[in-house]
């Protein structure tokens, strides 16, 4: 099983293209359903990057920037 908090989204403006970065909690856990899976949680950062196309702004990349885990 996996729960994400996602928080403190922030995104930069600068067209034609912008950064977003957002903040995360992951934690998973074996829910014996399945192959074995380590107990941990872990948080980093989501910096992406998206790029205006005149009417909307798709995400370009995700990268996952993972900082601690425990």
């Amino acid at each position: 099983m996996r729960r994400h908090l996602i928080v403190n989204r922030r995104i930069a403006l600068g067209p034609p293209s912008a950064v977003a970065h957002a903040d995360h909690v992951n934690a998973l856990d074996d829910s014996g359903t399945g192959p074995t899976t380590p107990d941990f949680v872990c948080g980093g950062r989501y910096p992406s990057g998206l790029r205006h196309t005149g009417t909307d702004w798709p995400i370009r990349e995700v990268l996952v920037r993972e900082k601690w885990r425990s």
